[in-house]
């Protein structure tokens, strides 16, 4: 498995600015723990069985991914109330993609800030391909993949394409049914929420 190519890695890359600051926000630990129960789909390791979920809990490999599968099949929660209550979160898959060496993170001598780096190439902007996802006028994905990555951020609150949810989701293949449950979990707790919502879109960065 290609740990960079997963929709988790991809939606993590989505917060990283092109100065290589994180943006951090309770909304993106729902979207990417949301990525992880869509990563486990399309390596065919969850299934959704009418009302109940199947957990295939052998190793693929990635922290990250292993330790939600187990999650999902030792507290056995509804897919829903796991993407907005579980243990794992944003900086959980970003200290494990600096952990395998997938992304490299140095903190600036002066102010202490943390920088990533995350593998991907940076155009003339330093905008990585994941960045230019979730710019204003991207244009649609084109692979399952990064429709389930743009999901996802413009669920939490960082796209603002000019296409619709129902665009995105013809376009994630298999895991349809995964993203289309994150699209409505994720955004109604964002109505919810919307003076928090306000602060993320503000780009709360840390370190």
């Amino acid at each position: 498995m290609e740990v960079l190519e997963t929709v988790s890695a991809g939606l993590a890359g989505t917060c990283v600015d092109e100065r290589g600051r994180l943006v951090e926000h309770f909304l993106l630990d729902y979207a990417i723990r949301a990525a992880l129960v869509i990563d486990l789909v399309r390596l065919e390791r969850l299934h959704h069985d009418r009302d109940a979920i199947r957990v295939d809990t052998d190793p693929v490999g990635w922290a990250p991914l292993d330790d939600a599968a187990r999650a999902l099949t030792e507290r056995s929660p509804t897919l829903d109330s796991w993407i907005l209550t579980g243990s794992s979160g944003q900086l959980v898959v970003v200290d494990d993609l600096v952990r395998t060496g997938a992304w490299i993170r140095r903190v600036t001598p002066l102010r202490r800030q943390r920088r990533y780096r995350t593998g991907r190439p940076r155009d003339r902007w330093g905008r990585t391909a994941e960045r230019r996802l979730i710019r204003p006028l991207a244009t649609a994905p084109a692979s399952e993949r990064d429709a389930a990555v743009w999901l996802l951020a413009r669920a939490a609150g960082l796209g603002d394409g000019e296409y619709d949810a129902d665009t995105g989701l013809e376009r994630t293949g298999g895991a349809r049914w995964a993203c289309e449950l994150a699209w409505q979990t994720i955004s109604r707790e964002r109505t919810k929420n919307l003076d928090a919502f306000g602060v993320m879109r503000a780009g709360r960065i840390t370190g």
